[in-house]
């Protein structure tokens, strides 16, 4: 059963994972562009928190790759030209590997509120199957569902939609009896902005462009 006012990890094989220990999510952060010594920055993230995150995706990923990179990191054996490309590697993988989830509110809240909040921060994942599984595990517990983009892995901040209806705040119910097959898993241009859309698994091309 869920917690309310708790940030979890959503797993693509479907395990929901409690972060309630960490109080935030985990990402893997990469480097401030800006930052003319790379090697310097990187020690100030390691000072700041980052190996927590490290720690927590080694943890928890079934990725292989990203255990092996992860655990070359915490033993310091990347080299610093290396630096760079590795944390851009890490940072896409564990994106596509795990969705955010919150209760309670979208970010860090203190409110017991009974909503919950899934920031996808993949490409080309299809996250519907496990979200409707928690929800229809979890309909005592919470009332409203929102499904978002995540703003910090992403760099934009989008509901997505289907059918026409935004998914902020829709009630529980409505979201568990949504008709046809949805999928999360597209974005389309429109204006040069991307939108997240969700789409019928057997009609990607036409309804909903």
């Amino acid at each position: 059963m869920l917690e309310l006012d708790t940030p979890y990890m959503l797993r693509n094989d479907g395990k929901l994972i409690s972060c309630k220990e960490l109080m935030i999510h985990p990402y893997i952060n990469k480097l401030p562009t800006s930052a003319k010594n790379r090697k310097a920055a990187y020690d100030f993230l390691i000072a700041n928190g980052e190996l927590n995150n490290y720690e927590w995706f080694l943890k928890y990923s079934n990725n292989t790759e990203v255990k092996k990179l992860l655990t070359e990191l915490i033993a310091n054996k990347i080299a610093e030209k290396d630096l760079d490309s590795i944390l851009d590697k890490l940072s896409f993988e564990t994106n596509q590997e795990f969705c955010r989830v919150r209760t309670s509110g979208k970010f860090l809240s203190t409110t017991t509120g009974r909503e919950i909040y899934f920031r996808i921060s993949s490409i080309g994942i299809n996250w519907f199957d496990n979200i409707w599984q928690i929800l229809n595990d979890n309909k005592a517990l919470v009332d409203y569902v929102s499904i978002c983009t995540d703003a910090k892995a992403k760099n934009y901040d989008v509901y997505y939609k289907y059918r026409g209806i935004e998914l902020n705040k829709l009630p529980i119910e409505d979201f568990l009896t949504l008709p046809g097959k949805p999928i999360i898993e597209k974005l389309e241009e429109n204006d040069n902005k991307a939108l997240p859309e969700i789409y019928e698994e057997l009609d990607l091309s036409k309804e909903f462009k």
